[in-house]
């Protein structure tokens, strides 16, 4: 999920930057802006669930 929202899985992040993280990637494949039409649904579905996972984990992870 981290790789998917292009975070270091490594680093500690804060609610504001996991949020911050999913919308630059949303901008970034949006069907009306990607042009990979192909794809574009496929990866904003794994945005998605990536940022649903790692939002749902708040408490698991370090906050910095």
């Amino acid at each position: 999920p981290f790789q998917v929202l292009g975070l270091d899985a490594l680093a500690g992040y804060s609610a504001a930057q996991l949020k911050a993280a999913f919308r630059a990637r949303v901008k970034e494949f949006h069907p009306d802006v990607c042009k990979d039409t192909e794809n574009a649904d496929l990866i904003m579905r794994r945005v998605l669930e990536a940022y649903e996972m790692l939002s749902g984990n708040m408490g698991m992870m370090l906050e910095r």
